[in-house]
């Protein structure tokens, strides 16, 4: 039976949460359904105005969902018996938009996105959020630091056991999402009016992303 070393490497890799993100949303209710649309895109004019007047792109708002479905009302009447009885009515429709914009973290910028935010007439709901930049860069990064540990592991183990590693013969990977912390939870607002103004000093946390390798070793003689 050919011996062999089964090790299991991890890795926590700590990044900056270099950008900011501010998710908006808002909800209402139109008699019609041209109507509930035509809001859902007035609520987006309105809210690239406000970030073109603090400097930011209009194209730096994107919209993640949008949904329009009927809405209804119970009423009650007079059967022809003369008894009470309620029916389900259309009660025009309710809409839903969930808008998000991101940029470089800058508590100035950031105040100010705030405030502007805030004083919307369409009065959104607001959540912001930190995350990192470049995922895909740190996603690596945590698979080279797993590697390492399973390797350092193999070769404690064989040390221990007073042998050597033979050659590696098969090697996977996989991330254990439920540790990973893309996206810091920042603080959310719901405010139909704008504060004073406003200074911030945010430092946000680190996110994390978390891999692990499994990895075989050969035991040589």
């Amino acid at each position: 039976m050919e011996r062999t070393i089964n090790v299991t490497g991890t890795s926590v890799h700590k990044a900056p949460a270099d950008l900011t993100r501010v998710t908006l949303n808002i909800n209402g209710t139109d008699r019609t359904y041209e109507g509930a649309i035509g809001a859902c895109a007035d609520n987006g004019r309105e809210i690239k105005d406000r970030l073109e007047s603090i400097g930011l792109s209009r194209d730096s708002l994107k919209t993640v969902s949008q949904r329009v479905n009927p809405c209804y009302k119970e009423i009650t009447y007079k059967d022809p018996e003369g008894g009470r009885t309620t029916k389900r009515v259309r009660n025009g429709f309710e809409f839903s938009n969930v808008l998000r914009f991101e940029f470089n973290n800058d508590n100035r910028i950031l105040a100010m996105a705030m405030q502007s935010m805030m004083a919307a007439t369409c009065q959104p709901e607001i959540h912001i959020s930190f995350l990192n930049s470049d995922p895909v860069r740190c996603r690596e990064a945590a698979i080279a630091e797993a590697a390492k540990d399973a390797k350092r592991k193999a070769e404690i183990l064989a040390e221990a056991m007073g042998c050597r590693l033979g050659p590696l013969m098969d090697i996977t990977y996989g991330t254990s999402s439920e540790y990973d912390r893309y996206e810091n939870d920042g603080f959310a607002l719901c405010c139909a009016t704008a504060p004073g103004e406003l200074d911030l000093d945010i430092d946000p946390e680190d996110v994390t992303f978390t891999e692990t390798v499994e990895a075989v070793w050969g035991i040589a003689d």
